[in-house]
């Protein structure tokens, strides 16, 4: 963190940004140098309370959290029936969250939003954006764009 701080009084980077980090390593980092940004993984199917950890520690710093794969990596559109018809190559293999029978519970979940979201007027992703969305505090600051110094 000290080299980036270097490197924005500089004028080589406007703020620093941080991904797929926990809570603890936020923290540390945070203390060093303000964090403007943390991108991680936050989802439906990835909520558990490390996940959950980050945002708190995001709100508690004024820290803006951006969330990837909101939408499940996916998996809420139903494309494949079971683990088995993930190509050989696809990286939602290596997750617990979609092996064995937690690959049911998805298809279950998946199932249950698809089918009731059109009943409230609504498209797939707006329920589970609007729950992930009230997971995170709008209290965030936002990243002051100083000039970017050309290297």
């Amino acid at each position: 963190m000290a080299n980036l701080a270097t490197l924005q009084s500089e004028g080589l980077f406007g703020c620093v940004g941080l991904s797929e980090v926990t809570a603890a390593t936020l923290r540390k980092a945070h203390a060093i140098h303000p964090v403007a940004l943390v991108e991680n993984e936050l989802s439906l199917f990835n909520l558990e309370e490390e996940a959950l950890d980050v945002v708190k520690a995001c709100d508690e710093l004024g820290i803006v959290y951006t969330a990837y794969s909101p939408l499940g990596r996916g998996m809420l559109v139903q494309r494949y029936k079971t683990f088995e018809e993930l190509p050989p190559d696809d990286n939602r293999r290596k997750f617990p969250r979609f092996q064995g029978e937690n690959f049911a519970k998805v298809r279950r979940t998946s199932h249950l939003l698809a089918s009731s979201a059109p009943l409230r007027g609504m498209y797939l992703p707006h329920p589970v954006l609007a729950l992930l969305t009230s997971r995170t505090s709008s209290s965030a600051t936002r990243c002051e764009r100083s000039p970017i110094r050309r290297a």
